[in-house]
């Protein structure tokens, strides 16, 4: 945070930020191996053949658009599509050993944390347009979004709060989950901060207050779901679906 308002950074540039810290997060602070950062419990050998075979077709749009996109745009989007790309690996191996724990888990997580969130991005966009008024094609601005946000999660944000902070908070077989769930979720929201655009003290303060409430709402099923399927896929895929309403609505 204390970086991202030093430097001054844009959304694309605070969330590529991350990358770096999160590695040097699991590695030098929890001291734990990187692939915990998107299964519990990851086996020996994470990558498989059929895993990369997986990721294949989740490839194609980050790749297409990593592609269209390089001559207009800056750096950030660039080096954010480029992440895009790389994350299609780690959520082929995590599909690759989905389960039934793991398909459970989705579904708790879509029932509660998927509505909630989606919940929220419609009424915000009803207060703001004084009704539901979703822009022409809207269904296909969610797909794109979603086809980039999800395997995008798998090396910002979302792998940060869930698989590094809330795996460093919440241990197997510790007490009061759900305060850790409300504190990473806390965390998450006090980290958007420094993008909101706060431009006073007094607005910066009601940031800090609203922040925290409104991630809350999905933060703390992200933590539980992500707890109990043991799979970044969980989270990343609802996490994906929230964002992609988002800015279909808006």
């Amino acid at each position: 945070m204390a970086l991202g308002w030093l430097l001054r950074l844009d959304g694309n540039s605070y969330l590529l930020l991350g990358i770096p810290l999160v590695l040097v997060f699991q590695l030098f602070v929890a001291r734990r191996p990187v692939t915990e950062l998107w299964l519990k419990q990851p086996p020996a050998r994470f990558f498989t053949w059929l895993g990369l075979v997986i990721a294949v077709p989740f490839l194609v749009y980050p790749v297409w658009s990593l592609v269209m996109d390089w001559k207009g745009a800056g750096w950030p989007v660039r080096l954010w599509s480029v992440a895009a790309v790389a994350g299609t690996f780690p959520l082929g191996a995590t599909l690759a050993r989905a389960t039934r724990r793991t398909w459970l888990a989705l579904l708790g997580c879509v029932l509660t944390a998927g509505l909630l969130g989606a919940g929220m991005m419609v009424g915000v966009s009803m207060l703001r347009h004084h009704g539901f008024h979703p822009p022409h094609r809207a269904w296909q601005i969610g797909a794109r979004s979603f086809l980039l946000y999800m395997p995008v999660c798998f090396v910002m944000e979302e792998v940060f709060f869930r698989g590094g902070i809330d795996s460093y908070v919440q241990r197997e077989g510790d007490r009061f989950g759900w305060l850790t769930a409300i504190y990473v979720s806390c965390l998450w929201g006090w980290w958007h901060l420094p993008i909101l655009g706060a431009k006073s003290a007094a607005e910066i303060i009601l940031f800090a207050v609203m922040m925290p409430m409104i991630h809350c709402a999905p933060g703390i099923p992200f933590s539980l779901f992500w707890r109990r399927g043991g799979s970044l896929f969980v989270t990343a895929t609802v996490h994906a679906l929230i964002d992609a309403v988002r800015n279909a609505v808006m």
